[in-house]
């Protein structure tokens, strides 16, 4: 009833596009700034102007002065003169001046297009260059995406990657939103996220040990109610916070990250579970627990202020890079090697762990689901708690279809290598139909790939 009466009042409200294309509620729109703060924004942008001539100097020798600006927020307008020199654009342009985006958009074939195709309407759905086949907006998030797949075949393309892409593209081109993903990729450490299941587990890893360091009564609470970062954290990860927060804090989060790397990622996700607080605390449920940590209303109605949320984000969490890598060193060395070093194995054996991995996750979710499905038998209150069950199952279904994504990537990786070695190791017409001789029966078996995926 509660969710019919939601839905009744949603379909009232006014609707319009927002400043950077989202088409929202008039309530969530943020009204035009007043005279005090145009003139606060006008004074920062002259500021940064002065600095723009030595902007490359000021990045290479990590000024404080430029670390403490960019934390209050790049202005717009200067916003695009300053990302490329934190992405290293000009750089990543002369290193691919051969096959760069525009060669790349033109190959005819390439093989995650099934893959992509399926993510181009689930992505931003709200915003007016993403709202329908009809719009250029979906070819070319497309075409971007194609292109970084092509660039780094051996990731290809994974979910996370479209919602990136296309809030890039939502403020640059198609080609300059290209070279930022391929900068996240090979100069800010991204790459192994999508390339291995087993990575984002590390990062959960570092976030559990930080969130029980710095939040340890919401890791006692999280513990008591069986609640795993894997099943929220996930896409706040492996979107940078891009399918969750309102875009504006996406901007602002780029803004650090290009020049302080994966730290702002930890801090936020931190700010974000401090600023949940009190709501986490009050759920006396796994399902409520869960539903606080879907819900982002506070950011979309504007009731949390941009400037206190990064403020708490970069002064409330203070810790080193020392740290991070302790932490990471810790995951290690409770895992087996064969579970992180999958680059240097051969790719049959990287899909046969990933698949045990991706199978260990769901088996989480699932469990997850069976204990919410306990807790609403127990519940009188029948019809609201309906509407909360099957809010939190369609979310949970949908980490588990993330998963999934991993074990079709590594399935098709398998199913190009099989193809490979049969046309290497094909009978040749000298042998009259015997095999090859890098392929007898003395070493048959090292190239037998094995049945993942029957």
């Amino acid at each position: 009833m509660a969710a019919k009466a939601a839905f009744k009042k949603k379909q009232e409200e006014e609707y319009d596009y927002d400043q950077y294309g989202f088409y929202l509620p008039l309530s969530k729109i943020s009204m035009q700034s007043d005279k005090k703060e145009l003139k606060k924004v006008n004074a920062r942008v002259e500021k940064w102007r002065k600095m723009l001539p030595n902007i490359e100097q000021l990045i290479q020798s990590k000024n404080e002065k430029l670390k403490t600006r960019i934390r209050k927020g790049i202005p717009d307008g200067i916003r695009l003169k300053v990302w490329p020199h934190l992405g290293q654009i000009e750089a990543l342009k002369k290193k691919y001046i051969n096959q760069g985006y525009n060669y790349l958009i033109k190959q005819a074939d390439f093989p995650y297009e099934t893959d992509i195709d399926a993510d181009l309407n689930r992505t931003f759905p709200n915003h007016q260059l993403f709202r329908d086949q009809k719009n250029t907006g979906i070819e070319s998030l497309k075409n971007v995406l194609k292109a970084v797949s092509l660039t780094h075949e051996d990731m290809g393309y994974c979910q996370g990657l479209n919602f990136i892409a296309a809030a890039f593209m939502i403020y640059i081109n198609d080609e300059e939103s290209y070279y930022m993903i391929i900068s996240l990729l090979e100069n800010y450490d991204c790459k192994k996220m999508y390339e291995d299941v087993a990575s984002i587990r590390k990062q959960l890893f570092v976030h559990d040990h930080l969130v029980k360091k710095f939040l340890p009564d919401i890791s006692e609470h999280f513990q008591n109610y069986g609640i795993e970062s894997i099943t929220f954290g996930t896409s706040w990860y492996m979107t940078l916070f891009s399918s969750v927060l309102p875009f504006q804090y996406f901007l602002r989060i780029m803004d650090i990250f290009f020049f302080e790397k994966w730290k702002i990622v930890y801090r936020v996700a931190l700010a974000m579970l401090k600023l949940k607080k009190k709501r986490l605390l009050n759920a006396k449920s796994f399902e409520e627990v869960f539903l606080v940590l879907k819900d982002f209303s506070e950011y979309e109605n504007n009731i949390i202020d941009q400037d206190k949320f990064f403020k708490i984000a970069c002064k409330d969490f203070i810790f080193s890079k020392t740290l991070i890598v302790e932490l990471e060193q810790q995951y290690d060395a409770l895992n087996p090697p064969n579970e992180n070093k999958k680059k240097n194995r051969p790719l049959q054996a990287r899909a046969k762990e990933s698949e045990k991995l991706m199978l260990e996750d769901q088996q989480k979710i699932l469990e997850q689901q069976q204990q919410a499905n306990i807790n609403f038998s127990q519940n009188e209150n029948i019809e609201e708690k309906k509407d909360q069950n099957e809010n939190i199952f369609q979310i949970q279904e949908q980490q588990i279809e993330n998963l999934t994504k991993f074990q079709v990537k590594e399935s098709s990786q398998l199913k190009n290598l099989k193809q490979e070695l049969q046309l290497q190791h094909k009978p040749s017409s000298e042998s009259n139909g015997n095999l090859s001789p890098s392929y007898t029966n003395e070493n048959k078996e090292q190239f037998t790939i094995p049945k993942l995926y029957e």
